[in-house]
C-alpha cells in the first residue's frame, strides 16, 4: 500500500497554535473551508461543532481523534506529537489532569496547595464534575502585534483559555477578537489597542509563558515544574474569589491584593462560582488580583498564610560575618515606659474596626447581610429598623443584593 502523498501546500504550525486554527490555514491554502479539507483531503467527516466553537472550544482543540492526527502527519510531515500538542489533550497532565470533567477533580487540583489562605481554611470547593481552565463561556482573544506579523497569522491555543491577560512577547493586553478572515476582526468591546498591562500582570504572564515553553518556572525561592505552577495559579485564583468571611488569617494580604488591583473585592461577585464558570470580565479582574498578590508577596509587602506562600517571597538576607568588633561597655539599661491606653485610644480602635467591617460589607452581599442582622439587635421600633436600612444606603452598602432580608421585628 502506497503511503499518502503529501499536500503541496501545507504551512507549518505556529508555536503554540490551536489545531482548529492550523486546519483553517491549511484549508485556506487550497481555497477550501475546513469541512471540505477534512472530507476531500483526509476522508473524514466532521460536524460544525467539531471545528467551530462548541460551548467553549472546538472539540478538535480539546482532544483530536487519532485518525485526524495521523492523517495530518502523513500529508504535512509534521510529527504526530507536535499536532497532539496543539490540543488540550497534549497538555495533560501538566496543564490539567484530564480533558474530561471529573468528580472530585476540583479538590485535587485546587486545594492541594495554599498561598494566601491558611492551609486549613474553609475555602470554597465543589464536588461536581469539573476540569481546570476550560471556560464555560467562549473566549477568543489575540495579540494585535502577533497577528500583524505575516509569520504569525494564526490563533494560539492559550488565547482561548482564561490563563493569561497579556502577550509575553509584545507586552500588551490580549484583545477580544471576533474572527480572523484575511485579517483580524476585533470586537466592539476592544479597549485601546495600545493599552499596556501592569508590571505585576506582565510578570505573572511571563511565568505562565515560561511554563508553557520550558516546562518550569523560576520563582524567587526556587524553580518549580510547570504542573506545579498551573496549580498554584489556579489555587490563588480560588483564594482571591472566595467570600471574605472565609479568608481567615489571610484577610489582610487578600484585601491588599484587591486594593492594588484597583477593582472591587472579589470583582463585586455576590455568589461564589468556580473561576471557569465566570464571564471573562470577572475572570480578568481575578487574574489581576492574583498578579497583585504575587507582586506583594515578591516585594515583601504582604504575607501569605499558605504553605506555598514562601515560594513567591524574596530570599531572606543573610548576615555576613566581618570579624569580631572591638569590645564596648554595655550601655546602661533604658528606663521602661509603660504605655497606658486612653479612652480616646479605645474609641479610635472601634472606629477603625467599623470602617473595615463596612468596607467588607460594601464588596460582599453576604457580609452585608451579617452586618444588617447584627444592627437589628437593639431596634425597638419599625422606624429604628428602617433607619438602619437608610444608614446602609448612605454608607454605600447595597441593600438590594442582600438575600433573605429578615422581617422587621420583633425588636430587642
Amino acid at each position: 500500500m502506497k503511503p499518502a502523498r503529501k499536500w503541496p501546500v501545507h504551512p507549518a504550525p505556529i508555536e503554540g497554535e490551536a489545531l482548529s486554527s492550523w486546519l483553517h490555514r491549511l484549508a485556506a491554502g487550497f481555497h477550501m473551508d475546513t469541512f471540505e479539507l477534512l472530507q476531500h483531503g483526509l476522508g473524514l467527516h466532521y460536524g460544525l461543532a467539531d471545528v467551530l466553537h462548541n460551548k467553549a472550544l472546538p472539540s478538535v482543540d480539546i482532544e483530536a481523534p487519532s485518525g485526524l492526527i495521523a492523517g495530518l502527519a502523513e500529508r504535512t510531515g509534521v510529527s504526530a506529537d507536535r499536532i497532539h500538542a496543539m490540543t488540550l489533550a497534549g497538555w495533560t497532565p501538566w496543564l490539567l489532569d484530564s480533558v474530561q470533567p471529573m468528580a472530585g477533580a476540583f479538590h485535587n487540583y485546587v486545594h492541594r496547595s495554599s498561598v494566601m489562605h491558611g492551609p486549613r481554611s474553609r475555602a470554597k470547593t465543589m464536588e461536581e464534575e469539573w476540569r481546570a481552565w476550560v471556560p464555560d463561556h467562549p473566549i477568543k482573544r489575540a495579540c494585535p502585534d502577533c497577528l500583524a506579523d505575516p509569520e504569525r497569522q494564526g490563533l494560539l491555543l492559550m488565547w482561548h483559555l482564561p490563563i493569561m491577560l497579556s502577550c509575553p512577547i509584545h507586552h500588551r493586553l490580549l484583545e477580544p477578537l471576533v474572527a480572523f478572515v484575511g485579517g483580524p476582526i476585533w470586537s466592539k468591546d476592544s479597549t485601546d489597542l495600545e493599552q499596556r498591562p501592569s508590571p505585576a500582570v506582565l510578570e505573572m504572564d511571563r511565568r505562565t509563558h515560561q511554563a508553557l515553553t520550558t516546562g518550569k518556572v523560576d520563582l524567587p525561592r526556587r524553580s518549580v515544574h510547570a504542573a506545579i505552577w498551573f496549580r498554584l495559579l489556579r489555587t490563588l485564583l480560588n483564594e482571591v474569589s472566595t467570600p471574605a468571611k472565609y479568608w481567615g488569617p489571610g484577610t489582610r494580604g487578600l484585601r491588599a491584593a484587591w486594593a492594588a488591583s484597583g477593582h472591587r473585592v472579589r470583582a463585586g461577585q455576590g455568589v461564589w462560582k468556580p473561576f471557569e464558570a465566570l464571564r471573562w470580565p470577572i475572570q480578568s479582574q481575578l487574574l489581576e488580583a492574583a498578579a497583585a498578590a504575587m507582586d506583594l508577596l515578591g516585594r515583601g509587602a504582604a504575607l501569605g498564610k499558605g504553605e506555598e506562600a514562601a515560594l513567591f517571597s524574596p530570599e531572606p538576607e543573610r548576615a555576613v560575618y566581618a570579624g569580631s568588633p572591638p569590645c564596648k561597655p554595655n550601655p546602661p539599661p533604658k528606663p521602661v515606659s509603660v504605655q497606658v491606653s486612653t479612652y480616646e485610644d479605645h474609641w479610635a480602635k472601634i472606629r477603625e474596626s467599623m470602617e473595615e467591617i463596612m468596607e467588607i460589607a460594601r464588596g460582599d452581599p453576604s457580609e452585608a447581610q451579617v452586618l444588617y442582622n447584627f444592627m437589628l439587635y437593639g431596634c425597638r421600633t419599625p422606624e429604628a429598623a428602617e433607619r438602619v436600612l437608610a444608614d446602609f444606603e448612605e454608607l454605600g452598602i447595597a441593600i438590594d443584593q442582600m438575600e433573605h432580608k429578615p422581617p422587621i421585628g420583633p425588636y430587642a
